[in-house]
């Protein structure tokens, strides 16, 4: 790396359990590193103009895969010239994009490493039209996804060990038709169109669609998204919560779906439509549009891997 620059998310958990971390960091890289912890977007956009104007060549990323989206998005605004080559140094709740490039390890070691590194793997943005500005990020998912996430993060912090409960209870409350499985299982009614195939108007359990492999927990829902660079992989769920916990070890291991009312394809533009206002998840963040989504492949990014 050349001109590196670490843009640190002062609100990540990483370093709300150590301040100090960040600066720490920023030695670790170099003395050349330009060191940021913007508090906000409003001051984000501003460090990443500033930065296009230096001419960084690599921003560094400390934080989860919310950090990065968002950091994404902005750059896509404030960049003036060749997009820069991205590193992540996981310290967020979801660390989904890191784990897919295969970044793992101690944030000072991964730093240290990342000082000496010349080897990148590429993955592509998706483009996300549909709420008031364009978002950009890996992953995408509405209907039982995001519906997951919020009953995951409530209460206690989220870990593996709570996700397989989560499931286990959905899946038993699905036998029952108790409240965790309608709230789990909310339906989102409406129409997806990829190429010339359409599925709908119907409802589905879930619509998920990534260019990084994992969507979370070791699960490989988008593997084709890396064996065809350059497209977004689709996952569109129709069955139960049931349906798709008997579905789960063939996405851990990166099989796909098979049962009856699901299906996958890999493409660069796909779109959702419906008659009420959509609420999904980018990388661990919540957005709403109020009636269509238009994702497509955006620009490729280069990940340093250290």
């Amino acid at each position: 790396m050349i001109r590196p620059a670490l843009l640190v998310n002062p609100h990540a958990r990483a370093s709300k359990r150590d301040p100090s971390l960040g600066p720490r960091l920023a030695q670790e890289l170099g003395d050349n590193c330009i060191y940021s912890a913007p508090d906000g977007m409003d001051a984000l956009h501003d460090t990443l103009r500033q930065w296009s104007e230096a001419e960084v060549d690599t921003v560094v990323v400390h934080g989860g895969d919310g950090t990065l989206h968002r950091t994404a998005t902005a750059l896509m605004t404030e960049w003036s010239g060749p997009l820069p080559q991205f590193a992540v140094i996981p310290g967020g709740t979801m660390n989904i994009v890191a784990a897919s490039t295969g970044t793992r390890g101690r944030p000072l070691s991964i730093a240290r490493a990342l000082a000496k590194a010349h080897t990148t793997t590429r993955r592509w943005l998706m483009k996300i039209e549909g709420p008031k500005t364009p978002q950009y990020g890996f992953l995408f998912g509405n209907g039982i996804i995001s519906a997951f996430l919020e009953v995951c993060y409530e209460g206690t912090p989220p870990s593996p060990l709570k996700a397989a409960q989560i499931l286990v209870r959905g899946a038993g409350s699905a036998m029952v038709r108790g409240p965790l499985a309608r709230r789990l299982t909310r339906p989102f009614h409406g129409t997806l169109t990829v190429g010339t195939q359409q599925w709908g108007p119907t409802d589905f359990t879930a619509i998920a669609a990534g260019t990084v492999q994992q969507i979370g927990l070791g699960f490989r829902a988008f593997p084709k998204s890396e064996s065809h660079p350059g497209t977004i992989h689709l996952v569109g769920i129709t069955g139960s919560v049931l349906d798709l916990a008997l579905e789960l070890p063939r996405i851990y291991f990166g099989r796909g779906v098979h049962r009856t009312g699901n299906f996958e394809c890999v493409d660069t533009a796909l779109q959702i439509d419906s008659d009420e206002p959509i609420g999904f998840m980018i990388d661990g963040d919540f957005h709403t549009a109020p009636n269509g989504i238009r994702i497509t492949t955006g620009p490729p990014i280069d990940f340093v891997l250290p």
